[in-house]
């Protein structure tokens, strides 16, 4: 097969794969008079409806002008190139506190990580734990019920308070009357002294 037909066979699929057999809403737009257009087509029309939109804006002519630039500034990398190498030196030393502290941290997270993961104890630990979960739901599940009819007793010896309360206050009051009535029937009961004049 010939190279040319093999390079227009595989564009062919592109157009396929990119513009789809029915096309998509951002192919229509670039169609003009939905008419079905090839991938180099849709671009050079988007080309021309780009350079017809910019026609006559300058500004807008100028940052597409400057697009280059734009991107070159855009680049994370870019600062690094403006800046000297004393100037890095001075940022890196002015926070070499917490560079070290950041270094001492992940240190230490890195002994710990291979400690916890060196020990193969800990690891069947953590397996034996895990498996003890369908343990720990029972035992929450009895701890809940323990812990409701705990607060069943509490309620009914509170209830069995009130009532003694309420029993005491009565006897209370039935003795205070009682001995009201006693004293007053001791006070009668004594013979009254004549008075001699």
């Amino acid at each position: 097969m010939d190279p040319l037909n093999m390079l227009d066979d595989r564009i062919s699929q592109l157009e396929q794969r990119v513009l789809g057999t029915i096309g998509s809403a951002g192919a229509a737009a670039l169609r003009p008079d939905s008419e079905k257009l090839s991938v180099l087509e849709a671009l050079s029309h988007a080309s021309q409806l780009l350079n017809s939109a910019l026609s006559g804006r300058d500004k807008s002519l100028a940052v597409m002008q400057r697009i280059s630039e734009l991107n070159r500034y855009m680049d994370p990398t870019f600062e690094d190139s403006t800046m000297t190498c004393e100037a890095k030196l001075e940022i890196i030393l002015s926070r070499e506190r917490e560079l070290r502290q950041d270094l001492a941290s992940l240190e230490q997270a890195q002994r710990l990580v291979s400690t916890v993961l060196d020990n193969q104890n800990a690891i069947s630990s953590m397996k034996a734990v895990s498996g003890l979960s369908g343990q720990l739901e029972k035992l929450t599940l009895i701890t809940i019920d323990s812990v409701q009819g705990v607060e069943a007793l509490n309620e009914q010896a509170q209830d069995l308070f009130q009532r003694y309360n309420s029993i005491v206050k009565e006897l209370t009051r039935a003795f205070m009357i009682l001995d009201e009535m006693v004293t007053a029937e001791e006070q009668r009961a004594m013979p009254k002294k004549k008075v001699s004049d």
